[in-house]
């Protein structure tokens, strides 16, 4: 049987959104800035709501709720028990995301599946070997250094990051020492010399979901696309 939206996110009313968007900050300004219209350059806005500017074509107001396209935008104090009760059938990330993505939408919601599956024993000891599924698309970028991807290698004794334009197939090669701060600094001297992207695709390796390194994007405003460790075609 297949899932209708409100069998995903029926521990969340409506009315719980839409108190938790009306008493969120970030929530209230997002709201007006939909409705006022947001502006071409994302570095305008507040750090916090630089993650939204990609979307915002698609991003709409109905009875004190926003949405993106027909899906819920979940405020972040409902986010935990969202995820909560898309978990609570220790499915899979792919079954998981799935069900999120008939309903509920915010900026960084598939990582946020990935991490809390990662972080469930009892799914990783239960789970079969499966095979992989298919990688999510990502957005297409319509402009130089909009979305990047990165990885490390390793060449002669020394570690680097690549990263890689997918508009324009530009790759820009840092030395980089393989910890979250080394891949912070590498990143902050990439969008100083050719501006902050909106999004950064790279695969789920400690130096990337570490929090140093999550707090650096969110602070510049980067939405992270994961992919798994060592699977390189969902880039």
């Amino acid at each position: 049987m297949d899932q209708t939206p409100t069998e995903v996110i029926k521990s969340v009313t409506w009315d719980d959104i839409r108190l938790a968007t009306a008493s969120d900050p970030t929530m209230t300004t997002l709201t007006k800035t939909i409705e006022d219209g947001f502006p071409e350059d994302r570095t305008s806005l507040d750090p916090d709501l630089r993650p939204y500017h990609q979307f915002r074509e698609h991003l709409t107001t109905f009875d004190g709720v926003v949405l993106y396209h027909d899906r819920i935008v979940i405020p972040p104090s409902l986010r935990d028990r969202v995820l909560q009760c898309l978990h609570s059938a220790h499915q899979g990330v792919t079954q998981m995301c799935s069900r999120a993505e008939s309903s509920s939408f915010w900026p960084g919601m598939t990582p946020a599946i990935t991490e809390m599956r990662a972080r469930c024993q009892a799914c990783n000891r239960m789970a079969p070997s499966q095979p992989s599924a298919p990688p999510t698309p990502p957005i297409s970028p319509a402009y130089p250094f909009q979305c990047i991807v990165a990885d490390y290698f390793h060449y002669r004794g020394h570690t680097y990051l690549v990263a890689v334009d997918r508009y324009s197939n530009w790759p820009i090669v840092e030395q980089a020492a393989r910890d979250a701060d080394g891949l912070a600094a590498a990143l902050r001297r990439i969008f100083v010399t050719y501006g902050i992207s909106d999004e950064l695709t790279s695969d789920g390796g400690p130096e990337f979901t570490s929090l140093t390194t999550a707090t650096f994007l969110k602070n510049w405003g980067v939405n992270h696309r994961l992919t798994s460790v060592a699977f390189p075609h969902a880039n």
